[in-house]
Formats: structure tokens, sequence, C-alpha cells
């Protein structure tokens, strides 16, 4: 009986080990899957059951940015629990460093090599696409503004564009399909072209 009771003190002893010792632990994500919001986690040798992360804001304002694998996570399970636990990420690491040095700097660098950033100190926003050759576009009801490598279009559908500064300077071609018409005076410093008479 003493024997049995010795027993199950030492299970009961291995079992609080186990629970304290998942309850924070350092892992690698293995698996995501973005549909679920769900991801699994290598914390030493064992795999964990599909879990959700932790985000920046997760109610009327959502932000969405999915650990992927090989991202390194902290794994939180409340009692020690694995099936309860959350997922928080990400902690830098020798393969993927901190992408920044500044405290008022604030970075995000994608693994194409798109840069988005704010330097709080400069009052600078930066949006750089050179590495990716990628896209940008904004969009507000029926204009649109898209800077692509090949060109920069702005659509204004049914709305109008104005323009208010102290002087407009182009440098380079400017076709016009449409009627052109001015309040001031229209200058010709090359000369009239053969469309032009008096």
């Amino acid at each position: 009986m003493a024997d049995a009771l010795a027993g199950g003190r030492g299970f009961g002893q291995a079992e609080a080990n186990r629970r304290i010792a998942n309850t924070v632990r350092l892992g690698r994500v293995v698996a995501l899957d973005p549909g679920a919001a769900r991801i699994k986690v290598q914390a030493g040798g064992n795999v964990t059951a599909w879990l959700p992360w932790t985000a920046g804001r997760a109610g009327p304002d959502r932000d969405w940015a999915a650990p992927e694998p090989g991202e390194q996570v902290l794994v939180l399970a409340p009692s020690g629990d694995l099936a309860q636990a959350v997922v928080v990420p990400g902690i830098y690491q020798a393969r993927h460093p901190a992408p920044g040095d500044r405290a008022d700097l604030r970075r995000t660098v994608f693994q194409d090599g798109t840069i988005q950033e704010y330097d709080r100190a400069a009052h600078a926003h930066r949006l750089d696409l050179s590495a990716s050759g990628g896209s940008a576009t904004v969009v507000s009801g029926d204009a649109e503004l898209k800077l692509t490598p090949e060109a920069i279009t702005l659509t204004v559908g049914g709305v109008r564009l104005t323009v208010s500064a102290a002087g407009v300077e182009i440098a380079g071609d400017v076709t016009v399909k449409g009627s052109i018409h001015a309040s001031g005076t229209i200058i010709d410093d090359s000369g009239n072209t053969n469309h032009h008479t008096h």
C-alpha cells in the first residue's frame, strides 16, 4: 500500500513538473493554416496542435500578420495545458534579425525586399518598392492613384481633380485628350507649330 501511494505521489509530481514546464515554451512555427488563423509550433521535441496567435488588435480594429514557418515564437499555456495555449510572435533570431536599431523608427521589411517605415525623428513616412518591383495603390471613393515601375496612374472617375500650387513644372511631353481652357496667357517659347495659327 505504501509503495502504491509513493508511486501515486511520484506520478503527481511528474505531472505537476510537466505542466509547469509547459506553461511558457520557446518554439518555432512549423505549419500555418491562414484560413483558420491557426499555427503549429515545435517546442522541444513536441509539435503542438493548431493554436491561435496574439495580434496587435483583434476587435473592431483588427491587424493581420500571420506567423510563418521558421519564425521563433513563445507558447503560453494556462496551467501548462497546451490544448489551451496561445502563441506570441515573434522573437528575432540569427537568420531573421531585427530590421531596425533605433527606438524612434518603426519598420517592416517584407520577404520580397519591400520596406515600409515611419521615422519619428525625421517625421518621414517611406514606402520603398524598388527591390521588389512591386506596385502601390491608394483608393478613395472613385479616385485611385497607382504607382508601378512602368507608370504612375491617377484615375479620378466621376470626381474633379484640382491642383493648387504656386507653380507646376512638367519635364517631358504632355498629351491632352480634350479641350484646354486657360484664364491667363499661354506662351510658346519655341515658336508656333504648324497646328497653331493667328
